[in-house]
């Protein structure tokens, strides 16, 4: 015949095992908020590179300098998490280009545009891409580490009860 469990094993198995729960539920809502958070930050830093060029560029569209906006385009174009950035006149005619245009559905990039703009009249947009695989690598990087963090914890809260 099997004995039932004291009481105090009892409770501190319900507490212990309460906040093994709530360890790990925390650490997914934080993961989460972490994720938004790097994704927003990417968006931003997009939509921002967007703006500036949109206004950088207005004066070279202004006075057809095209080569300026090459080079602006090309020297923008090495930051390595850059994926794609276009300059596109309104009529559609491309002024400069760099990087490969991402597929619709690809969800490791984001992508801002921001349109030309003179006065009121609209002259063309820009576009740019940013890659997120290496932020979705250090969102992974982080789990596994908050992973390895809750099983530590419930080794060690093994151990201990078995004392």
């Amino acid at each position: 015949m099997k004995r039932p469990l004291p009481l105090s094993t009892f409770i501190t198995l319900n507490v212990g095992g309460g906040l093994l729960i709530l360890t790990l539920v925390l650490g997914v809502m934080i993961q989460q908020g972490i994720s938004r958070l790097l994704n927003d930050t990417q968006y931003a830093r997009a939509d921002a590179l967007a703006r500036q060029l949109a206004i950088v560029s207005l004066d070279a569209i202004m006075v057809y300098d095209y080569g300026t906006l090459e080079r602006y385009v090309r020297d923008l174009s090495s930051q390595p998490d850059l994926l794609y950035l276009k300059v596109q006149r309104d009529d559609g005619e491309v002024l400069a280009e760099a990087g490969t245009e991402p597929g619709i559905h690809n969800t490791h990039n984001v992508s801002a545009t921001h349109p030309i703009m003179f006065g009121k009249q609209q002259l063309g947009t820009i576009t740019v891409s940013y890659d997120l695989s290496q932020s979705y690598k250090t969102m992974l990087q982080l789990s596994l580490d908050g992973l390895l963090g809750v099983f530590i914890l419930a080794l060690i809260y093994y151990f201990l009860l078995k004392r």
